[in-house]
């Protein structure tokens, strides 16, 4: 399948495009993501940007720039859209409230939600057969056990939140920065909005927070080498998790927090100062 011509201008032509896209069947029609969106870009180049990766960018030879400057200005955007509404919709929260809820709508695992729910990673031009397309897969199949948010249970892949941000940034620089015309967008990709009805602590936070209000000491033990992650209340080993270089070491820590949090609630635990 050859390149639309609509791809000339910013994309080099390679000898297959199907070795760049996430899909079998090459290049992607970006006029579906503006079918998404409810809105025509006036720059075209603007959305083929925000879908190319660093690996396969060449601006010296006459290619197209990656998306991360566009990512840079979504980031902005995003936060200050999501912002902007939570203060308005929730005037009782206090501000720490509000960061923390602000934080779990734009957080990487809740973007790269937006990015599989609505199919955006299919458009991603980029070297295929390497770990991009694993990881994207294997997040797939987690997203299921957790159909909101996993709360740092599993270890979503940076580029599927990329391409979100990158996206928001080229419709922002494309419209002007206008706020009726972003929000409405942006509201829709995120849905649905985390609340603060929905909202829970991340493990480790959770178990914190329990410790601090029995006033018991906790620690985490172990790392790479020992293959797990060991969780100790009052010198007592309460949960544990496998740890390996696969995963985030913040994702092993949630999980170990978990299983004490699961330990401490089903039984009777006697802090060694009682």
């Amino acid at each position: 399948m050859k390149l639309p011509k609509s791809f000339f201008h910013c994309y080099p032509v390679y000898k297959s495009d199907s070795d760049y896209f996430s899909t079998d069947s090459g290049a992607p029609d970006l006029k579906e993501v503006e079918k998404l969106l409810g809105y025509k870009f006036k720059d075209k180049a603007l959305l083929e940007k925000a879908f190319t990766h660093a690996s396969v960018a060449d601006v010296a030879a006459g290619g197209c720039e990656s998306y991360e400057r566009l990512e840079y200005v979504g980031d902005a955007v995003l936060n200050m859209l999501l912002a902007r509404a939570l203060y308005l919709w929730y005037p009782d929260l206090s501000p720490g409230w509000l960061t923390q809820l602000r934080a779990a709508n734009v957080d990487t695992e809740k973007l790269a939600r937006v990015a599989v729910k609505h199919r955006l990673y299919t458009y991603l031009r980029h070297h295929r057969g390497g770990k991009i397309d694993d990881q994207i897969e294997e997040f797939r199949k987690e997203m299921e056990k957790h159909p909101l948010h996993s709360m740092g249970l599993i270890k979503p892949p940076k580029v599927l939140a990329d391409i979100v941000e990158s996206l928001i940034g080229a419709i922002s620089m494309d419209c002007g920065f206008r706020l009726k015309k972003l929000w409405p967008i942006v509201k829709m990709l995120l849905e649905p909005i985390i609340s603060p009805e929905t909202m829970k602590l991340r493990p480790k936070a959770e178990l914190q927070e329990l410790c601090q209000k029995k006033r018991w000491k906790m620690r985490y033990h172990g790392g790479l080498e020992d293959g797990e992650i060991n969780v100790f209340v009052e010198d007592h080993l309460v949960g544990k998790a496998s740890y390996s270089r696969s995963m985030k070491k913040e994702v092993a820590i949630n999980h170990a927090a978990k299983d004490a949090l699961m330990h401490l609630k089903t039984t009777t635990f006697v802090s060694s100062e009682t």
